[in-house]
């Protein structure tokens, strides 16, 4: 009986791996929207680049509210079942911005895009670690299939990007249904994976799992609650983590604001609409280029990566602000010079999220890794709200060329103030620095 079960779970192992790579090959990111995603909101729901911004700001907001009680969930669930919740959450989320008719329902919506890819984030890979063999290449083996999924919707997501455009402009509703029917496909493949029980001997830190899972739902909350304090207990007393979360939170901030800002810009030029797919599928291979390029750019740049890397990107949009709103320059040079600036910002984002992850786990042990990204996250989360919600207010009296440049000046001046806070604290030897930075030592 032992042996036929073994047998069992070795097979469902086998058919989760084969069908986690399609399945993140058209789930890992909304298909079809992105590219013209602003253009739907703005165009033909008649929503303005202030009301996008203040309802997308609620999104870090809610992701921070359910981080806890999703983890949680999950774990009643089982990772198979959350994975159809999380899918579904997202049908329910392009459902309302299809139907949506004012900010409010924008605002709703936004609250069912957070529950999906909170659970998302947890269960996806989780599912995937737990369908791997234990072995010393259980991580090499994960990284590959995942890696495999991953550039498969690289590519796929250029294709759909390139394709939406055009077919945004025969009709706008086409993309989105495109991008509702590729949901809905996600949760029928979602049906189809198999729950693997965890191994009992394996560790808890290395996989993730809660222990805290048997207890009841408040207990765990508190218990979760208790472990950010320990992590911010640390990080209060480490001069290094807290200059990275802070600047962490301020650049993050501006990168996701001029996300959108980068689709108004080009919409205020009147860039036509059947070239939003090509110019942001253009954006996406780049960044993923790029993104392979980090530790060539840190041995490169060293304890001068992150200055480098977030002056470049706020000189790139002062510019890309200064060209926007200059008059008598001919059509096609003011937008060579632009999308050859956003460009910028592409190829700097790409290795910024995977440097950052790198600096903030240095000089800590694997359990305590943990603690610091969810208080990272925390902050960025708050940061991220505060400063959307401001930007909605300042975008409503000014066009977003100009407002773009005004935020290029402000946030270039405080990210100096914020790189001179880190001179001292960020890139030193490892001997440099105080006992408090480094007391969970773990190099790697």
């Amino acid at each position: 009986m032992e042996n036929a079960n073994e047998k069992n779970m070795a097979k469902y192992r086998k058919q989760n791996q084969k069908l986690y790579k399609i399945y993140k090959m058209i789930s890992w990111d909304l298909l079809f929207y992105y590219a013209i995603s602003f253009l739907f909101l703005n165009q033909e729901k008649g929503l303005s680049t202030s009301q996008i911004i203040f309802a997308d700001a609620f999104y870090p907001l809610f992701k921070l509210i359910l981080q806890i009680p999703s983890t949680i969930l999950i774990e009643k669930l089982g990772k198979r079942n959350s994975l159809i919740l999380g899918n579904l959450s997202l049908v329910v989320y392009i459902l309302i911005v299809m139907g949506l008719s004012s900010t409010l329902g924008y605002i709703i919506a936004n609250i069912f895009c957070a529950i999906g890819y909170t659970i998302k984030g947890v269960a996806e890979s989780n599912l995937l670690y737990d369908s791997i063999e234990n072995s010393d290449h259980k991580r090499t083996i994960f990284s590959k299939i995942d890696g495999f999924g991953s550039s498969l919707y690289y590519y796929f997501d250029a294709i759909t990007a390139i394709s939406s455009g055009f077919l945004f402009v025969v009709n706008s509703y086409i993309p989105m249904t495109l991008c509702l029917s590729f949901n809905i496909l996600a949760v029928i493949l979602s049906f189809k994976f198999k729950e693997i029980p965890a191994d009992s001997k394996t560790s808890v830190n290395e996989d993730g799992e809660n222990p805290y899972k048997h207890l009841p739902f408040l207990k765990q909350i508190n218990f979760y609650i208790k472990d950010l304090k320990q992590a911010f207990k640390f990080i209060l007393r480490s001069n290094r983590l807290r200059a990275l979360i802070i600047f962490n939170a301020i650049f993050v901030s501006f990168i996701s604001l001029m996300i959108t800002f980068r689709r108004s810009v080009l919409t205020e030029l009147e860039v036509p609409n059947a070239y939003f797919g090509i110019i942001f599928a253009v954006y996406g291979l780049v960044a993923g280029f790029s993104s392979n390029s980090s530790s060539k750019i840190q041995k490169t740049l060293g304890n001068q990566t992150l200055s480098f890397l977030s002056i470049f990107y706020c000189t790139s949009v002062i510019l890309a602000g200064l060209v926007a709103i200059l008059t008598g320059l001919p059509a096609f040079l003011v937008y060579f010079f632009v999308l050859t600036l956003f460009t910028v910002h592409s190829i700097i984002t790409g290795p910024y999220y995977t440097l950052i992850k790198q600096y903030l786990g240095s000089f800590s042990t694997s359990s305590m890794r943990t603690k610091i990204t969810s208080a990272n996250l925390l902050v960025e989360s708050i940061t991220r709200t505060l400063i959307s919600f401001v930007v909605s207010y300042l975008t409503n009296s000014l066009s977003s060329c100009l407002t773009i440049l005004i935020l290029g000046i402000l946030f270039i001046i405080i990210l100096l103030f914020v790189l001179s806070y880190m001179k001292s604290r960020v890139g030193l030897k490892p001997e440099e620095y105080p006992e408090s930075d480094i007391k969970f030592n773990e190099l790697y």
